[in-house]
């Protein structure tokens, strides 16, 4: 298992979390909004951070391709992070709808693009190895390898 793996595990938990939201959304409340909206700034932000410091910030930025897209994925990690803080102030139940929306739309295109093209780059230019080495302090960082370590 590495990096990439573990990412595309994250993935696909946040998007079934994001697609149980969007259906939800039209019978929702402004607090459960709210509340979702707070879950949902927990889980991204977490894995924005991890993404960014673990994979991003390591990738090669010569090509002015694989520059620009990191580029534009840290400032989408940016207007995430806006759109769920706004849900935290002030807004009204049209307003959190359609920021809850906005998010999960953008979240699946920013997943679609870190898919087709820099975990493809992280995997050509990083090697098993070094992935490896990066689920591992993945791992660490989330926690995990002592709870496997006390479970044995």
């Amino acid at each position: 298992m590495n990096l990439i793996d573990l990412l595309l595990g994250e993935h696909a938990v946040l998007r079934t979390t994001l697609d149980h939201y969007e259906k939800a959304l039209p019978s929702w409340t402004l607090s459960q909004m709210k509340e979702a909206g707070r879950l949902l700034e927990s889980l991204l932000m977490t894995h924005g951070i991890l993404e960014d410091e673990l994979l991003f910030d390591i990738l090669p930025v010569q090509q002015e391709g694989v520059r620009t897209t990191l580029q534009a994925m840290r400032e989408e990690h940016q207007q995430q992070r806006r759109l769920l803080e706004g849900l935290r102030g002030e807004v009204t139940i049209v307003g959190a709808r359609r920021a809850l929306r906005e998010l999960c739309e953008q979240v699946e295109e920013h997943f679609s693009i870190e898919e087709r093209v820099l975990f493809g780059v992280a995997a050509e230019t990083l090697g098993e190895d070094r992935l490896g080495a990066l689920a591992r302090e993945w791992t660490r960082r989330r926690g995990l390898c002592c709870a496997a370590k006390a479970r044995v």
